[in-house]
């Protein structure tokens, strides 16, 4: 793993020599490379820190990949070559291969998003992610059971929202931004004041998995679980406001639309449903995927809704007559996640085969594919359509700016509901 993510390369950038070739033979291959600890594994070892578990001292966080000739080198002078700089080696070599992988390629011309910085500081999977209003700080939500925020421009740690016993698998902003809803694996959601950390409100869905999304104010947010119930919730009071049995599978995202009564949910049931909070009942049901649902996201003029699902498509569906008149194909594993840029043009999806499609609404050509070293479960725009950030299971989030995103966003009536994009 750590070979693959260096390219192959070592990773000293006064060295980068590549560190795989044919074997004398002419039948095989050969490898010079070594995949290093930063700190070492035992006591006594080159730069050891007691503070890491043994857990720490053997994941790839603590590996760097280095010909033979730099590995002798760096264990051999401990003093100019501290973990800082073997871990600096290492991120600088991961992304020149990055790069390289985001260079235009199949697409052609289409490049709309450019690699700008990756954000490091989670032990593991980036499950979600949201930007601030004012587009300057960006939100992760993680499996080693916290969320942070972080200064796009330096890629600086802000403030680490701590709290939860399990998995932080959602979270949402408030419509002023100073709020922080987080949802976990085992139920609980906690309320956190962006600026300081400090936890505010503590609720449970009522089952595992909850999911949560914030209505167009600040008094109230949903939240959905494996028990297929839509909650909403009221945050002054910490209390819950009503319930509503949506789904009879579990609940994997929901969305709750800026005219405070709808409710978008996807669920394990590969359906997408909305409810009304006006009637407590579910008004509509949209059906066409052959797997489960993962992901919801809706144009701002609140006239199309796009799916993302386990059967590695997309779908764009009219939420004025519940009808699918396009899906995107092009992935070739499960879409875990999709976002749609604030002037409805773009959509991008993020995939467990490693990548993030960026799709032109209103003709379903992919404009776009952005590689990544791991699976990708979180996408979002900042609200002013500049940036597209990333989140991995390699534990990273990914930051890109975007240019040139072509005119768009009203898909032509005549299409039909059969239409296959790309």
């Amino acid at each position: 793993m750590l070979a693959r993510r260096a390219g192959y390369r070592c990773s000293n950038p006064a060295c980068r020599c590549g560190t795989v070739g044919p074997d004398l033979a002419g039948e095989g291959s050969m490898n010079v490379g070594v995949g290093a600890h930063i700190t070492a594994a035992s006591s006594g070892g080159p730069r050891f820190n007691e503070k890491l578990s043994s857990e720490e001292r053997k994941s790839i966080k603590n590996g760097i990949w280095l010909c033979q000739k730099c590995g002798k080198l760096v264990d051999s002078d401990r003093t100019n070559f501290s973990p800082e700089v073997l871990e600096n080696w290492k991120s600088r070599a991961e992304l020149d291969v990055l790069r390289d992988l985001q260079a235009p390629g199949v697409f052609g011309s289409m490049r709309i998003a450019n690699f700008e910085r990756v954000i490091d500081g989670h032990s593991n999977f980036v499950w979600d992610v949201a930007i601030t209003p004012d587009g300057r700080r960006v939100l992760s939500a993680s499996n080693d059971k916290t969320a942070k925020l972080w200064d796009i421009s330096s890629g600086n740690l802000l403030v680490t929202y701590e709290g939860h016993q399990a998995i932080v698998c959602s979270l949402s902003l408030s419509p002023s931004g100073q709020i922080v809803a987080t949802g976990a694996a085992d139920g609980a959601i906690l309320c956190f004041n962006l600026n300081n950390g400090m936890i505010e409100k503590r609720l449970h869905h009522g089952a595992e998995d909850a999911k949560v999304s914030w209505g167009p104010t600040e008094l109230r947010f949903a939240s959905g679980g494996a028990d297929g119930i839509v909650r909403v919730w009221s945050h002054a009071k910490a209390e819950r406001i009503l319930e509503i049995q949506v789904h009879d599978k579990p609940i994997l995202k929901v969305v709750f639309l800026d005219d405070g009564d709808r409710i978008v949910s996807v669920s394990a049931d590969r359906t997408v449903r909305i409810c009304s909070l006006r009637s407590q009942r579910c008004i509509s049901i949209l059906e066409g995927h052959t797997g489960q649902v993962n992901s919801a996201a809706i144009s701002p003029n609140k006239r199309w809704l796009i799916s993302a699902s386990e059967d590695c498509t997309l779908r764009v569906w009219d939420l004025g007559t519940g009808q699918c008149v396009r899906t995107l194909e092009g992935h070739c594993a499960i879409v875990w996640r999709v976002a749609l840029s604030s002037d409805s043009g773009i959509v991008a999806s993020g995939s467990a085969d490693n990548a993030v499609r960026l799709w032109k609404l209103d003709t379903g050509e992919c404009l776009q594919e952005l590689k990544h070293p791991d699976c990708v479960a979180a996408v979002t725009f900042s609200p002013d359509g500049k940036r597209l950030v990333v989140g991995c299971d390699d534990s990273r989030v990914y930051v890109y700016s975007l240019v040139g995103v072509a005119d768009g966003g009203d898909i032509k009536t005549e299409v039909s509901a059969s239409t296959s994009a790309v």
